[in-house]
């Protein structure tokens, strides 16, 4: 079995209107998410250990404070960028899939939308257009009964959890506080 995060970065800030949108920061809301949802990943039952991040400054942050999260709680994430996943076809995005190693079980995926929201509807469903929302910093969690990572096709994924931030920090403070 095969295992899929995707995380769409977390909120940007839109305080520089001059900035190119590949270079935008995390906005504070942001900066508050991504911990959060580093606490939701590594609560899965198969935590990712490979991270591959789009180039984007604000999916990259993300992807590192995710990773400083599971380094802190003595968790293995290793953190690669492609370049590829900033305006990705969905195509290409499977690529991506497509060309890791049949022994990694779990990887986290760390994007845009609206090729994340694309994403799981074609996995799930085969249809480029779904019901999915992803909010910024929302992650998904998607399996596929497969043993390497080139058979996935359209259709051939569960998805099994979809956390947004909102609901994900009142989860944190609850189990954190008893």
């Amino acid at each position: 079995m095969k295992t899929v995060y995707l995380l769409r970065h977390a909120k940007s800030s839109w305080d520089d209107p001059y900035l190119d949108d590949h270079d935008r920061p995390l906005a504070p809301r942001g900066l508050k998410a991504a911990p959060i949802m580093g606490q939701v990943l590594a609560a899965f039952e198969s935590p990712p250990t490979l991270a591959i991040s789009s180039t984007a400054k604000r999916a990259f942050h993300t992807a590192t404070i995710v990773a400083n999260f599971f380094h802190d709680q003595n968790l293995p994430l290793e953190v690669k960028t492609d370049s590829r996943i900033y305006g990705a076809s969905l195509q290409t995005l499977l690529e991506i899939l497509y060309e890791l190693p049949a022994t990694l079980d779990t990887v986290l995926l760390v994007g845009h939308n609206p090729e994340m929201e694309g994403l799981i509807s074609v996995l799930c469903t085969g249809r480029v257009e779904g019901d999915i929302r992803m909010p910024t910093a929302a992650v998904a969690c998607l399996t596929f009964e497969i043993d390497a990572w080139d058979q996935i096709d359209s259709r051939s994924g569960t998805l099994n959890a979809l956390v947004i931030p909102k609901l994900a920090k009142h989860l944190v403070k609850k189990t954190n506080n008893g």
